[in-house]
């Protein structure tokens, strides 16, 4: 088993944040639009209800946090225009990978 590296939950930027999943052609993994709507909707119901949603989680590519857990989440968060959420990060090679990552999110900010 490879070797990898957590941390978290923190608090990032919902546009720092690379969906995979999703009804747009260019997704990793292509799903039904209507399907893709109805989950979306629930969730934002759920959410608005006072959900206590669980952190998405991420992981590290060259410093874009694709999210491999938690898409419809991330959708959700989307269509209802929430800025930040919990995101438990991971990287294959290093913790520094991620602190470097991070740090390119607050100088961008700056």
């Amino acid at each position: 088993m490879q070797k990898r590296y957590y941390l978290g939950p923190l608090e990032v930027e919902i546009n720092r944040l690379d969906r995979v999943v999703g009804p747009e052609q260019h997704m990793e993994y292509v799903e039904n639009e209507d399907w893709w709507n109805y989950n979306i909707n629930q969730i934002c119901e759920r959410i608005e209800g006072g959900w206590d949603m669980p952190p998405l989680i991420a992981e590290n590519r060259n410093g874009i946090f694709s999210i491999r857990d938690g898409n419809h989440r991330l959708g959700a968060l989307e269509k209802l225009k929430k800025e930040k959420y919990f995101v438990i990060i991971w990287d294959n090679n290093s913790l520094e990978n991620m602190l470097k990552a991070l740090s390119n999110e607050s100088e961008e900010v700056s």
